[in-house]
């Protein structure tokens, strides 16, 4: 066989070997790429399913005020926006008003969220007295004459601060309570219940509980004297079935 001959054979095949390499590692980068967008899936579907009971308070759009939801777990954890991370619950956001109604995105843009809204997650079940509790912290108004007029008419009227507490394995509504606030400071306990070794509720009531004055003394602050003498927990919410 002559030289020629022979480099054009063995030549086709190192071309025909490469080809085959050239897609066997196509194949495996794209097998690496779909893991790679497969597995954060699986991994926020993994968050999700542990996720056993879901606290949600809301109030209307229109206000620009300050509202903080707060919940104690059997431990005697409180969870609210100071304390967002616990080891059984977890507040997701601590809406502020308008102030955090506009979210930048990575591309630079911004999107506005209108609702006023906070929401707690129990990761799981552990069997004891769970007291929600809603706080008016500040509104954020100009105070011009017109908020004037404005904060003294919400001052005598109120204005409606709704709780809604979801049981998601399986799911349930467990709760749905409104409460009017009127001024800056007002707490008011929305729901205390009671979950059974099996993370279902066995008991609950309304009995008004402090929990300001409870983290106060567990993280060893002092309560100002407004607080003090001008907060008193009324209870006169409204239940919604």
């Amino acid at each position: 066989m002559s030289t020629e001959r022979r480099n054009k054979i063995y030549g086709g095949r190192t071309a025909f070997i490469d080809l085959l390499f050239n897609v066997l590692i196509g194949f495996v980068f794209m097998f690496i790429l779909a893991f790679l967008l497969i597995n954060p899936i699986s991994k926020k579907k993994d968050i999700e399913e542990k996720a056993e009971y879901v606290i949600t308070m809301t109030w209307p759009k229109h206000l620009d005020d300050d509202l903080d939801l707060w919940l104690e777990t059997p431990d005697n954890k409180i969870v609210y926006f100071k304390n967002r991370e616990q080891p059984m619950a977890h507040l997701d956001r601590d809406d502020l008003g308008h102030r955090t109604d506009k979210i930048q995105t990575s591309t630079g843009e911004f999107i506005t969220f209108l609702d006023n809204k906070e929401r707690i997650t129990i990761r799981g079940v552990t069997r004891g007295e769970y007291t929600v509790a809603v706080h008016y912290y500040s509104n954020h108004r100009s105070g011009d004459h017109t908020d004037e007029e404005s904060n003294a008419k919400q001052y005598m009227e109120g204005f409606p601060v709704e709780v809604l507490i979801e049981k998601l394995n399986p799911y349930a509504v467990v709760d749905k309570h409104m409460i009017k606030f009127r001024y800056e400071g007002q707490m008011e306990t929305y729901i205390r219940f009671t979950l059974d070794a099996e993370g279902n509720v066995s008991d609950w009531n309304r009995a008004p509980k402090d929990l300001m004055k409870k983290d106060a003394e567990i993280q060893g602050r002092v309560l100002s004297n407004q607080y003090l003498n001008g907060n008193s927990q009324t209870n006169g919410g409204v239940s919604i079935p």
